[in-house]
């Protein structure tokens, strides 16, 4: 979400929007030929592929200036990603792990907004913490510790925050001031619930190394709600850091689920001598 008006489609703006997309781009092509080389039989319905194809073909057509067209090439890759199951080593079993999956996604949609400044990534990007929101309730069962039930709940009042910040942002002249002022206090929370998730036994070794990640994640958010105000270039470079949160973001959830899904075996008690 950027304080500033931005300018044309190849603008100084414009360039961390295509950076995100080419790189996603680029990461999605190789998890799908990870897909492809895993199933030498091509045991996988072609739908997946053709599906993965068009997404990431609308995704690219997007970059030219058709700004709805990204969001239905989501659509499509969000579908062949469901398809794709144990192929890319994820497992929809598990409702933790399946809600991880969604939380990460959520996140990256909400993050994104701070990246492409137009009304439609706005929307879309509400989306988000709404999910965020409904993935966290889901999550509860699995992370049931102190420290992670602690850190759901902080991360809870960050999406609650991060929803109010996006619709008071439509105000129109002040809306901006308030939406500041919630993202701030959003990412705050956020940053003390993946602190507690540091200390959350239940998502394992791996988890708590994923929640470091995320720590620094949301340190990088909080500077880049603030340089974001710079006029002129602010756009740009807080552009430029959500990226990086999101690759932050990106590896610290992947690394939660891997905890979720290889939980730490318990240990065993002491013999007495």
């Amino acid at each position: 979400m950027s304080y500033a008006t931005g300018a044309g489609m190849f603008s100084m703006d414009s360039v961390p929007v295509i950076i995100c997309k080419l790189a996603g781009i680029v990461c999605g092509c190789l998890a799908i030929y990870k897909l492809y080389v895993s199933n030498p039989g091509n045991q996988k319905p072609m739908i997946t592929y053709i599906l993965s194809g068009a997404g990431f073909l609308l995704v690219f057509l997007s970059i030219f200036g058709i700004s709805v067209v990204d969001y239905l090439g989501l659509l499509a890759l969000i579908a062949a990603l469901i398809l794709s199951g144990s192929g890319l080593e994820i497992s929809w079993k598990s409702t933790s792990v399946t809600w991880s999956y969604i939380i990460m996604l959520a996140i990256i949609l909400y993050l994104y907004t701070f990246i492409e400044d137009t009304v439609l990534a706005q929307t879309v990007g509400l989306a988000g913490p709404i999910l965020l929101l409904v993935g966290l309730g889901m999550l509860k069962s699995a992370v049931n510790d102190a420290a992670g039930i602690s850190g759901i709940g902080k991360l809870k009042i960050a999406a609650i925050l991060a929803i109010c910040g996006i619709a008071l942002g439509w105000i129109p002249a002040i809306g901006w001031i308030f939406a500041l002022i919630l993202n701030i206090v959003a990412f705050i929370f956020g940053l003390l619930g993946y602190s507690s998730f540091k200390s959350a036994d239940s998502i394992g070794q791996t988890g708590k190394e994923g929640a470091g990640n995320l720590f620094i994640s949301m340190i990088i958010m909080l500077a880049v709600v603030v340089i974001d105000i710079i006029p002129f270039v602010g756009g740009t470079l807080a552009a430029l850091g959500a990226i990086a949160a999101i690759f932050f973001s990106y590896m610290g959830w992947k690394k939660i689920v891997s905890g979720l899904e290889n939980p730490a075996p318990a240990a065993e008690p002491l013999k007495e001598v």
